[in-house]
């Protein structure tokens, strides 16, 4: 079928069902009980695009869940050396890094994000480009700016 690459990777359909998804979370701060619940909502951006981009690098969804998914995961909030200022957290067994996303960034991102997913789906797994697994949204309900970010191999 036309589109479909190895491992199931369907161009077509990363970039047809390019919709997002949301999960709302509440977390206490666990440094003083005196802190109130933290209510944020997580938006998956083109979750099925980077679905399946992670799908052809063969990173399957229950190896990308267990890196990033589970409590505690996710480690750092690290400023790097740069002068962007851009925050880095990685996870727990070190093969995600999430690098936070200026504005320009993210439409950047989703600007080439159709030429990308159509590059790695022509058998271009060992590409020397980033390898980007997701683009996240965090929405803290307390009036604060999104953040997003940018998931990639470490």
């Amino acid at each position: 079928e036309a589109g479909a690459g190895a491992r199931g990777f369907d161009e077509r359909t990363a970039l047809q069902r390019d919709t997002a998804f949301t999960e709302e979370i509440a977390v206490r701060h666990s440094c003083f009980d005196t802190t109130p619940t933290l209510r944020y909502t997580i938006t998956s951006v083109a979750h099925t695009a980077f679905r399946c981009i992670r799908v052809r690098f063969g990173y399957a969804d229950e190896e990308f869940r267990r890196s990033v998914c589970l409590p505690g995961s996710i480690r750092g909030g690290v400023v790097g050396a740069g002068r962007s200022g851009q925050v880095f957290f990685f996870s727990r067994d070190g093969k995600v890094v999430f690098k936070s996303a200026s504005s320009g960034e993210v439409e950047s991102l989703k600007g080439i994000l159709r030429d990308y997913v159509r590059y790695i789906s022509n058998d271009n797994i060992y590409t020397l480009l980033p390898r980007f697994f997701g683009l996240y949204r965090i929405d803290v309900h307390d009036g604060r700016r999104p953040l997003y970010l940018i998931a990639m191999n470490n």
